[in-house]
């Protein structure tokens, strides 16, 4: 179960965000810019574009998943009469925890950026609002 929950936040994270990333840049390369070229950025470019930033967090997740993985640990707490159970997933070391908020950080740090950048696009193609507040959340 603790693998799971972690496959699945941190997984589902990145794969809500690259898409996200990557349209908003693609947006930003091809209405703008003030160049008079022409570019064409199209669907599987796009794709490819996404796909080392899913493939990165997969990369880290299955290292973990294997040097240290999560352990379950069940907790009691008895206050008042009220017996309380908790079921919490921890790792041997710090190293996951560090290592994901770095990068998940990281990829926070740059959706503001680009949200920044795009900012005065005209509301049909850019999403800057959009983005600042998946961002945010």
């Amino acid at each position: 179960m603790c693998l799971l929950r972690m496959w699945s936040f941190h997984l589902l994270f990145v794969v809500a965000l690259a898409p996200l990333f990557v349209k908003t840049w693609r947006m930003r390369k091809l209405v703008g810019s003030i160049r008079i070229r022409r570019d064409e950025i199209g669907h599987v470019t796009t794709a490819l574009y996404a796909l080392p930033i899913i493939l990165i967090q997969v990369v880290l997740l299955l290292i973990f998943s294997f040097v240290d993985p999560p352990v379950q640990t069940d907790k009691t707490q008895v206050e008042g009469g009220i017996i309380t159970q908790h079921v919490v997933c921890d790792h041997d070391t710090n190293a996951f925890t560090i290592t994901v908020l770095i990068y998940e950080a990281g990829l926070v740090a740059v959706g503001c950026a680009l949200a920044y950048r795009t900012r005065n696009m005209d509301k049909k193609f850019g999403e800057s609002t959009q983005l600042a507040f998946a961002m945010y959340n």
